[in-house]
């Protein structure tokens, strides 16, 4: 295995447990608009592919209009609801902290909209320093296309990609971090099963983010 200078860190379902935000919050337009609603559990089948696509799953729906009118009210509430019952996995913060002191470069790239992406983590992360937090947004296509992650590995990190790793709840990550030749860590604690993750090729699964640590050599 390639010596591991970088790590790139999934956010939802991976450093945060966010689902009863995104879903309290899409509830409350779905309700607006006399559609059904969903419990945490469905949500978590629905995250992890972008905006458009949550909306798409949570509405059973492709009339673009409707969808349109649902995604931009639905990421209008979940702004305000952001850090309301969101929370930090166990171990995320010591880990991170351990490695800004062993000086490994950090950074996160989310399907979840940029702008919220940096707000949260500004909130939940303070006192850890990131090389760099993405977003979906329209400067690249989001994972798993690998464009974003080779970027944050060329252009932020200034690390050739075999030295990163990828720790990530999805097969979308899993997938990323193939296509863009990083090492694939699964989480178990994420809203995806571990079966998928290792469909998806997962090299390692991991039960507590301390475990990263032993991975990459720390």
């Amino acid at each position: 295995m390639s010596v591991i200078k970088g790590c790139i860190f999934d956010l939802d379902g991976t450093l945060l447990d966010t689902i009863v935000d995104i879903g309290e919050s899409l509830n409350i337009v779905l309700k607006k608009y006399n559609l059904p609603v969903h419990d945490m559990e469905a949500y978590k089948t629905f995250v992890g592919s972008g905006t458009d696509i949550l909306i798409k799953r949570a509405t059973k729906s492709e009339k673009n209009e409707l969808n349109d009118a649902i995604l931009s009210e639905y990421l209008t509430i979940y702004h305000q609801n952001l850090v309301s019952k969101t929370t930090v996995y166990k171990n995320v913060d010591n880990t991170l902290k351990i490695l800004n002191e062993k000086n490994i470069k950090i950074a996160v790239l989310t399907n979840k909209p940029d702008k919220s992406a940096k707000i949260m983590i500004n909130t939940y992360f303070q006192n850890i320093k990131f090389d760099e937090i993405l977003g979906q947004s329209e400067n690249f296509p989001i994972k798993p296309n690998p464009a974003s992650a080779v970027h944050l590995a060329k252009n932020i990190m200034r690390l050739n990609t075999e030295n990163i790793a990828f720790i990530g709840d999805s097969p979308e990550d899993m997938q990323t971090a193939n296509n863009a030749k990083m090492l694939p860590i699964g989480v178990s604690w994420g809203y995806q099963k571990i079966e998928k993750l290792l469909e998806n090729n997962a090299k390692f699964i991991i039960d507590n983010m301390s475990e990263l640590l032993g991975i990459i050599g720390i």
